[in-house]
C-alpha cells in the first residue's frame, strides 16, 4: 500500500514505499508519546489565519474541532475541548507556502507546531497556491470528490491527526497501523486504509483515557489496553469488593450488602483510570446454601453508580432460617476485564464472596 510519509513534527514527505495493510493486533498499546499538558476539559480556543479562506476550510475545521473531536463513542476522555473565537485569530492556517512552516521541507502536506502548548498551530497546504511540483496533490474536501488523477487526501483526517499532535502526543508518531491509530508517520491517500477517517482510533482513545481519565464513567473504554503492564485477558482489570464478609437479618427482613465496582487500583500503570467507578454496569450475584457446593448463577443483580466510595448496594431477604453464600461478579466489556480476573495471568480467579444468615432470633 503506497502512502505518504510524514517527517518532523507532522510535516509530510512523499516516498514510493510499499507498506502491507495492517490487520488486528494481539498486543495493542496506547498511542506512543502521549502526555498530559493541560487540565481536564480545558477549553483551548482557535481561529483561522485569515477570513478569506475557501468556505470548505472552515467547514472542515469547525466540524472536526467542535463535533468529531468530542464524539463520546470515540473520545470518552477529559482531553481539552476546542472552542472557536474570532475567525482571523490564528491557530489554523491554510498555507500558501511551498515549504513546510514546521520543518522547511518541500514535500509537505500538513503539520503542527508548538505542540502541547496553548499557542499550538496547525497548517494544511493550499494546493491552489502551492501545488506539488510533480504529483497532482489535492484535497477531497474541496468538491467532496477526488480528481481523476493525482493523490487525493482527506482534510478532516488531517485535522484530527494534527489536533492530536497539538493536544496529546507532541511530535511523536506510532506505527501500529491504521486499525489502531491515526498517528502513524504516514498520511494515506484515497483508497488506502484509513485515508478518510473521521475519528481518533482506539489506541489514540486509550492514550487519552490513561492521561486524562474518562469523561463519563458510564461511557465506553478504548479497546487498546492489551499490552500495558498489569493488563488482563481483555484489557484493564476491574475489581468488585464487598463491605463485609458476613451479614445477618431476621427471617423475612432485608439484609443490605454494599461495596464498590471499579477499575482496579493501579496508579502506576492505569494512571488516570485507576479506581475509576464502573458506573451503570451490572453486578451479578450467584447464590448457594452454605451447606451446598453447587452455585446458582446470576440469581439477581444491581447497578453500580459513580460514587467515589461504595457504589453498589443490594438488598436480600429470605422467608426461612438459612445461611446463603453469595458471590458478586461483573462480567466485563470491550477494553475491561471481568472482576474475577484480578490475579490474571495465572490459574487463580479471585471471587468476591459474602454470606447472609437469616434466623428467627432477633
Amino acid at each position: 500500500m503506497r502512502r505518504l510519509l510524514r517527517g518532523l513534527v507532522g510535516s509530510a514527505l512523499i516516498a514510493a514505499t510499499v507498506i502491507t495493510a495492517v490487520g488486528a493486533h494481539s498486543g495493542r498499546t496506547p498511542t506512543a508519546g502521549a502526555s498530559k499538558a493541560f487540565t481536564n476539559d480545558q477549553v483551548l480556543t482557535y481561529g483561522y489565519g485569515a477570513t478569506t479562506y475557501p468556505s470548505w476550510v472552515y467547514t472542515v475545521g469547525n466540524g472536526v474541532l467542535t463535533s468529531l473531536w468530542v464524539d463520546p463513542a470515540k473520545n470518552n476522555s477529559h482531553m481539552p475541548t476546542l472552542s472557536q473565537v474570532a475567525p482571523n485569530t490564528g491557530r489554523i492556517y491554510f498555507s500558501p507556502s511551498s515549504t513546510s512552516p514546521c520543518s522547511g521541507s518541500l514535500e509537505w502536506l500538513q503539520c503542527a507546531r508548538n505542540t502541547r502548548m496553548t499557542n499550538w498551530e496547525i497548517y494544511i497546504r493550499n494546493f491552489a497556491l502551492a501545488p506539488h511540483p510533480v504529483n497532482n496533490w489535492h484535497w477531497y474536501d474541496t468538491t467532496n470528490s477526488c480528481q481523476a488523477t493525482g493523490l487525493c487526501f482527506y482534510a478532516r483526517r488531517t485535522m484530527l491527526h494534527e489536533t492530536l499532535h497539538a493536544v496529546l502526543v507532541g511530535g511523536s508518531h506510532d506505527e501500529q497501523g491504521e486499525d489502531d491509530t491515526i498517528m502513524g508517520s504516514t498520511s494515506p491517500w484515497a483508497s488506502n486504509t484509513g485515508w478518510n477517517k473521521t475519528y481518533i482510533e482506539r489506541c489514540d482513545h486509550a492514550a487519552a483515557q490513561l492521561k486524562y481519565g474518562v469523561k463519563n464513567s458510564a461511557g465506553v473504554y478504548a479497546d487498546c489496553f492489551l499490552n500495558i503492564t498489569n493488563h488482563g485477558p481483555a484489557g484493564l482489570k476491574s475489581r468488585a469488593t464487598v463491605g463485609s464478609s458476613s451479614y445477618s437479618a431476621c427471617i423475612g427482613a432485608t439484609a443490605t450488602a454494599t461495596g464498590r465496582l471499579a477499575i482496579a487500583t493501579d496508579s502506576t500503570n492505569y494512571q488516570a483510570l485507576s479506581n475509576t467507578p464502573l458506573s451503570n454496569r451490572t453486578l451479578w450475584f450467584d447464590r448457594k446454601p452454605s451447606t451446598s457446593s453447587t452455585w446458582t448463577n446470576n440469581v439477581t443483580s444491581t447497578t453500580a453508580s459513580n460514587a467515589s466510595g461504595n457504589n453498589w448496594s443490594k438488598g436480600f431477604s429470605s422467608g426461612s432460617s438459612i445461611t446463603y453464600n453469595f458471590r458478586a461478579h461483573y462480567d466485563g466489556e470491550t477494553g475491561v476485564d471481568g472482576s474475577r480476573y484480578i490475579n490474571w495471568p495465572g490459574t487463580t480467579i479471585t471471587e468476591t464472596t459474602f454470606s447472609i444468615t437469616w434466623s428467627s432470633a432477633c
